[in-house]
């Protein structure tokens, strides 16, 4: 940055190869700011010049609810998906993904905990253990790491929720402190096979409010005996909160959501952005205290390239919603405007069925 305002990049024999063609603003000064774009500025803070790249997304990234029905769950199925779709993808957008892999409703079963089959939990549901749950997780990453090369990163998020959580035995402390021992059994399987500089994994889950559904969300309670067993297994990693904030809900308050988000030692929020009204409430819950957001979740059902605007969803929602670029622009700009500004906002993932 040069005295007379102008900004250049020299190379080594000292010609210039670039510049910002501000001179004649001596006292002008750049800097870096927290929304993603870099200025210059002259002295009366009028604006000379700019990246241009304020309040981006990061290139979203898939989710996925888990759904195939083979061998708990299919290890081919999901080394394909890690390959074919995801790392594919990820390869040609050279991003920092964030990729939640949700395997349902925590449960106990046969002296195992696990999970039931996502959406499946009627009689006669597909059980998995958190043995196979593991093994299903490092496929997907063995084929996401041979498919990519050296330039994107990617964090696993070993996803469930808090939906009547262990139906059939157990408790949600329990199947909190085992969960934490799923997600350090990935990383442990990622630094052995020589992939952790490239690859990391997290848990996580998709915590939210009583609604009507069936079966229901557990009340506040119950999702933090979940959230505490997880924190007290000094083996847990992070663990991301990719829930709702529809509060005060009979059962829980704004304090609630507030704790399993964030309060509890090693969670942060990946809210559900679906609308501004999901985007309100989450930055009504930031009112409790400070919160590191880590970005936002969608749950678009078209095919990449999901669109700039609105898309569609489809299933039992049928409506149109934001788009990942619509979310992360809405969660930034809402805790800008209201005082609450972050230094980045690092995910966009946008879940959908397997």
């Amino acid at each position: 940055m040069q005295t007379d305002g102008n900004l250049v990049i020299y190379n080594t024999s000292g010609w210039a190869i670039w510049a910002s063609n501000t001179w004649g603003y001596p006292g002008a000064y750049l800097l870096d700011q927290q929304d993603a774009n870099t200025v210059i500025y002259w002295t009366n803070q009028t604006a000379l010049w700019a990246t241009n790249t304020c309040c981006r997304a990061q290139p979203n990234a898939h989710s996925w609810y888990i759904k195939n029905t083979y061998a708990n769950p299919d290890a081919a199925t999901m080394y394909s998906i890690g390959y074919w779709v995801d790392g594919a993808f990820d390869n040609s957008t050279c991003s920092n993904s964030l990729v939640v892999l949700d395997f349902g409703q925590p449960d106990y079963v046969n002296s195992n905990y696990g999970t039931n089959y996502w959406l499946n939990y009627s009689p006669g549901y597909k059980f998995i253990s958190n043995a196979d749950i593991i093994t299903a997780v490092d496929n997907y990453a063995r084929g996401w790491y041979d498919r990519t090369g050296s330039c994107p990163r990617l964090h696993i998020v070993v996803g469930t929720n808090n939906s009547q959580m262990t139906p059939s035995g157990g408790t949600p402390n329990g199947a909190g402190t085992n969960w934490a021992n799923v997600a350090y059994a990935v990383q442990s399987y990622l630094s052995n096979a020589g992939y952790s500089w490239q690859i990391t994994a997290w848990a996580g889950s998709d915590m939210e409010q009583p609604g009507g559904e069936i079966p229901p969300f557990d009340c506040a309670g119950r999702t933090r005996e979940f959230v505490d067993g997880y924190n007290s297994n000094s083996l847990a990693t992070s663990f991301l909160d990719y829930g709702t904030a529809w509060v005060p809900n009979g059962c829980w308050t704004a304090a609630d959501v507030y704790y399993v988000a964030y309060g509890a030692a090693r969670n942060y929020p990946l809210p559900e952005v679906y609308t501004q009204f999901a985007t309100d409430s989450w930055v009504s819950v930031r009112q409790q205290g400070y919160m590191s957001f880590k970005g936002v979740m969608t749950e678009c059902s078209g095919a990449d390239a999901l669109p700039m605007g609105s898309c569609w969803v489809g299933g039992d929602i049928n409506e149109y919603q934001f788009s990942p670029t619509q979310a992360w622009n809405s969660l930034w700009n809402t805790l800008n405007s209201n005082g609450f500004g972050l230094s980045s906002l690092e995910y966009a993932t946008n879940i959908k069925g397997q």
